[in-house]
């Protein structure tokens, strides 16, 4: 059986504090409730950016979830063989080359996924630009508020 939290943590995947889960959530439910969350952020952010930027094309839910899917698996199969290989121009450029990293991971999903493209790099630029700064907001969001840190 899957350890229980007893204090009640206050983070952002509880809700804003609605206490979805009661005093008792286990771990396992935190873990699986913040994943299914951010999964479904990503999803709405290729959503967000088919619709804002030129050259971005998602056809539908269906399209964006596998895609959020696909990058998953992509950014952690191949980034950080990625990352290693291109640590020279990432230390070079202070970090800025991550950017081009992670567009060109978000090129292979796009190679992948049926209903999700770009027209030129520009938009899979952009797009890793938004997603850097969503999932920066993720992770200050979720990061764990207890009072004896």
């Amino acid at each position: 059986m899957a350890p229980r939290y007893t204090h009640r943590p206050e983070r952002a995947i509880d809700l804003l504090g609605w206490g979805v889960f009661g005093e008792t959530a286990s771990l396992w439910e935190w873990i699986m409730a913040k994943m299914l969350l951010h999964f479904v952020i990503i999803a709405a952010t290729f959503l967000l950016l088919a619709n804002v930027v030129p050259g971005f094309h998602v056809a539908g839910w269906g399209s964006a979830a596998l895609a959020a899917l696909v990058l998953g698996l992509v950014n952690a199969i191949l980034g950080p063989i990625l990352t290693l290989v291109s640590l020279p121009l990432i230390l070079l450029t202070l970090g800025l080359f991550w950017f081009v990293v992670n567009a060109f991971l978000l090129v292979i999903v796009a190679f992948i996924v049926p209903g999700f493209s770009f027209n030129g790099f520009a938009p899979a630029l952009i797009g890793s630009v938004v997603l850097a700064a969503v999932n920066l907001l993720w992770k200050a969001a979720t990061r764990d508020r207890r009072k004896d840190d």
